[in-house]
């Protein structure tokens, strides 16, 4: 049951294949004049280790283009640097290697054609994107999740790959930012091999290996050639003038790779032939320099003047086309540059065409049933909700979802899925997009995604028809003087159309809560994030220029789908762990939903229980549990004592106060609710099962243990014959938790089952979680508790310190689960007779816990068991008057809490008598010491 996952048997035989791999292909090195049978052998023996040896995950950028041309060379030199034999120095360093150059070279193509192509030599080929610190992060925590099994963040990501006995590949992609420390980059270690993409020449002192860095400049005239041939669909092979005329192209662009496709497309559609391209593309060009230089253009647009004109006229071509599936892929593109440029995934485009229509169905759904239970009302609630209403009506959006035709469904005309495959077909046989076959996604190059957004518009002379090829020769060098073409307005219009898609796509709670949501959810938030970005530079702008313009700048009114796309872009950032982003979204929705709805409606009472939550998250308890006690009495005003919402605040504030260690208040509380469930929805519902649990969990705490027993007990049975919820649903597996550590408290014969609890229930947490989750280290902090009761001290520890591990790099040394956990270790190691190791690690975690956000004056319960733990540390090295002392504080604490009359305090009392007259040390006292 230890946390380390280790590898499987067929890993095994890849690991061992892979070392014999290494020994044979240094063997040639240290034969001298090898005998011809030496020779045969060794070829044999490579051929069936090459034959066994096997790649288990390889996740690339972008997928290999279909026309990929050039580069052998480098790619050649590139393989014999990571696999030839290294000297004994070189193999105590990581293999890194930089490719180096401008954006559109082909930086990250020519790694996706060397994984590929070496795919056999690595177990798994992985990558990151380094645009910035946030993306760095975000997708090594993808990597994590996805591939190692581990909790998504960046240090178990790279954890795990530098505990991997394997042979691993990592892409580092578009380390640009001159602001990024590449050093946090890589994982510790010498294992690995590492390629680094880069447009900063500073980073090439990142290689280690070999030359250390490719220079990615142009191509050389005879591949640039073929590459523009192969994207314009000539076959091969091509006769002399035509190649003579490839390569004059490609000269006039610099052979620069990106900008040879889009002179391909160009081809391909139809806008110009080989012949003519030259004089198109010059005049592309005089355009688009003419509007960067009226617009102010910086050095770097004006150094990808080539990619520009060459997409220009692709994306003219577009505009041009007839046809509902080009007018689709215009609004498509210009919306998917307002979203992150990679992993804009299909069924995300699809869950937002239909989500709308499944929230209107469950909503009217509930209406409906509110309103035959409904069989009178007040009339000052009638008087409240009309008046309400009336409020809503001015502040609800009542115009049609700003959104790309083709994303919308309605009774006039449903979604339709071909129609968005023909769309996105249309953009991506121009390049504009490229298509992930294996992830079934989307991505933009970074210039293009730019570009889309911030490209020109030169104002042509046009027809009511769209122009055929010809006409548009004519066109071109009419243009008249630049004008942006993505004002601010159009650029605000199509930055709310991402913003809508993103926020149609999530479903609040209780939709939306299967793992497929959660995984789906994950990928969303650099888009979240890159959309807020551009919703802040366009309100920038916008209020800049009333300000230019002697404008009192306008404070707009947050609207009903503001506030619901802000609760739902909240359920990103606290599924990411980014809790002062989610609380900053949810305390405007709050403001906003209490103030036109009230205290006690269903929605505010959703968003400030998700609010507190948020707040515990942060280690905020007493502000957790003001919000809730604000909410529970508007409910009680409002609803009354037995309304199910009633009850659930309820439920929720009696869990913070379980947390506060404030187990009076709540036990009241939740005896209320049972009460208050069993009278309304009979004894075996679902909030009435979790009731049972929560109650059994204060009553342990008084160490009442039959009597917590039998709520667990009761609990645990109903929530397994629930059709809601069943034998393994999250909740399940807490009460089963609970019951199991019920047994363990009891001890005697319950030990045996408490252990066989909770060994399923680690089990099942590994599987559906991940070992690393913080719910599988609580199971397995609670198997090593009983493993130590039952004796296996050596096992227990060990468990413990390898689950600690895990919670430090993860949660941190000062989140209150790590610092529990580092209490039951010292318990532990007091067991064991480490006494001064126990007093080390008892002293620092009561330091810290002094300082937490949820502590009283520094008092918190688990202090309270740490010091009692000290006690016993300090009574079995006869240091009495410390134990004594210590023992008189912990009671000034209780008594603080409000633990006056827990059964705890007389146990203390009890224990400062025994120190001061030991011939009083009872067997139970001793036990107790034990079990606590």
């Amino acid at each position: 049951l230890g946390i380390q996952d280790y590898p499987s048997s067929d890993d095994q035989l890849v690991v061992q294949i892979r070392k014999l791999t290494l020994q044979l292909e240094s063997l040639p090195s240290r034969v001298e004049a090898p005998h011809s049978l030496y020779t045969a052998a060794h070829k044999s023996a490579k051929a069936v280790l090459s034959l066994a040896s096997g790649n288990m995950h390889f996740d690339i950028p972008q997928a290999v283009s279909s026309i990929f041309t050039g580069r052998e060379a480098q790619l050649d030199e590139l393989g014999r640097t990571f696999f030839t034999p290294s000297s004994p120095v070189q193999n105590r360093n990581q293999k890194r290697f930089v490719i180096y150059g401008v954006a559109g070279s082909g930086k990250t193509q020519f790694c996706c054609k060397f994984a590929q192509d070496y795919r056999k030599q690595f177990w798994g080929v992985f990558w990151i994107n380094a645009s910035s610190d946030e993306r760095a992060s975000q997708t090594f925590s993808r990597l994590a999740k996805q591939f190692g099994g581990r909790e998504p963040n960046e240090r178990a990501a790279k954890n795990w790959l530098s505990h991997l006995e394997l042979p691993w590949l990592l892409i580092i992609d578009n380390a640009d930012d001159t602001s990024t420390d590449m050093g946090t980059l890589f994982p510790e270690g010498e294992r690995g091999f590492v390629l680094i993409t880069t447009r900063n020449p500073a980073h090439k002192v990142h290689g280690t290996i070999g030359s250390q860095y490719f220079d990615f400049g142009q191509l050389e005239s005879g591949p640039a050639a073929d590459l523009l041939l192969k994207a314009a669909g000539r076959p091969k092979p091509c006769d002399p003038p035509t190649k003579t005329l490839a390569v004059s192209i490609s000269t006039v662009l610099g052979a620069l790779p990106l900008a040879l496709v889009y002179a391909g497309k160009a081809i391909v559609e139809g806008l110009c032939t080989l012949q003519d391209y030259v004089r198109y593309y010059t005049s592309s060009w005089q355009r688009i320099n003419r509007a960067l230089s009226d617009s102010g253009s910086d050095a770097d647009q004006e150094l990808y003047l080539s990619i520009y004109s060459t997409f220009e006229m692709v994306y003219l071509a577009l505009k041009d086309k007839k046809g509902e599936a080009a007018a689709d892929a215009l609004q498509l593109l210009n919306m998917f540059a307002f979203l992150n440029n990679e992993n804009v995934r299909w069924d995300m485009l699809t869950q937002a065409a239909r989500n709308p229509s499944l929230e209107r169905n469950i909503e009217a759904a509930g209406l409906t049933a509110s309103a035959l239970k409904s069989k009178s009302n007040p009339w000052i609630k009638v008087l409240k909700e009309k008046g309400i209403e009336l409020v809503e009506y001015v502040f609800t959006d009542r115009g049609t979802p700003v959104l790309p035709d083709v994303l919308r469904d309605s009774e006039a005309r449903a979604f339709d899925e071909f129609r968005l495959r023909k769309a996105l077909t249309e953009l991506s046989q121009r390049s504009l997009i490229i298509h992930n076959d294996a992830t079934d996604s989307y991505f933009m190059h970074p210039i293009v995604h730019t570009w889309v957004r911030e490209r020109p518009e030169m104002v042509r002379e046009r027809s009511s028809k769209a122009q055929r090829r010809s006409d548009l020769a004519e066109e071109i060098p009419g243009m008249t003087r630049a004008q942006p073409e993505m004002r601010t307005g159009r650029q605000a219009l199509w930055c709310q159309a991402a913003a809508t898609l993103l926020a149609q796509a999530i479903l609040l709670p209780p939709l939306g809560m299967q793992a497929a949501d959660e995984d789906l959810r994950r990928d969303f938030l650099p888009h979240v994030e890159h959309v807020q970005k551009r919703q802040a530079e366009i309100r920038d702008r916008i209020s800049f220029r009333q300000r230019s313009k002697w404008f009192w700048p306008v404070q707009t009114q947050l609207s009903k789908g503001e506030a619901l796309q802000m609760a739902k872009y909240s359920i990103i950032f606290m599924q990411a762990g980014l809790w002062k982003e989610a609380e900053s979204l949810q305390t405007k929705v709050k403001d906003f939903v209490c103030a036109v709805r009230g205290l006690d409606h269903p929605a505010a009472i959703r968003i400030q229980l998700a609010l507190s939550e948020t707040y515990w998250q942060q280690g905020r308890g007493f502000e957790a549990a003001d919000l809730q006690e604000k909410v529970l009495e508007a409910c009680l005003i409002s609803l009354g004592p037995e309304d199910q919402k009633t009850l659930q605040v309820m439920n929720a504030l009696a869990a913070s106060y379980w947390l506060q260690g404030r187990y009076k208040p709540a036990l009241e509380l939740l005896e209320t609710a049972l009460s208050a469930y069993i009278k309304t929805v009979g004894s075996n519902h679902d909030d009435t099962l979790r009731t049972y649990d929560n109650l059994g969990r204060i009553h342990l705490k008084y160490w009442r243990y039959e009597l917590a027993k039998t709520l667990h007990l009761k609990a645990v049975g109903g929530m397994k014959k629930s059709k809601a919820l069943g034998p393994n649903h999250r909740d399940t597996l807490i009460a089963m938790d609970n019951l199991a550590m019920t047994y363990f408290t009891i001890g005697g014969l319950l030990l045996e089952p408490a252990e066989e609890i909770i060994d399923d229930i680690v089990k099942q947490r590994t599987e559906r979680l991940g070992p690393e989750h913080p719910y599988t280290l609580w199971a397995r902090l609670n198997h090593a508790r009983i493993r130590s009761a039952r004796g296996f001290y050596s096992e227990a520890e060990k468990e413990i310190r390898v689950g600690l591990e895990v919670a430090e790099r993860n949660l941190g040394v000062e989140h209150i689960g790590t610092l529990y956990a580092r209490a039951r270790l010292g318990q532990l190691l007091v067991r064991r007779g480490k006494y001064a190791e126990a007093e080390d690690v008892l002293d620092d975690v009561i330091e810290k816990l002094k300082h937490l956000p949820s502590a009283r004056n520094g008092e918190h319960p688990d202090r309270l068991l740490a010091e009692f733990y000290l006690v016993h540390c300090y009574g079995l090295q006869d240091r009495v008057k410390e134990a004594a002392d210590l023992c008189a504080r912990i009671i000034e604490g209780l008594t603080y809490i409000g633990g006056e009359n827990h059964p705890f305090m007389t146990h203390l009392m009890q224990t400062q008598e025994a120190l001061q007259h030991p011939e009083k040390m009872t067997g139970s006292l001793r036990t107790t010491w034990m079990v606590l």
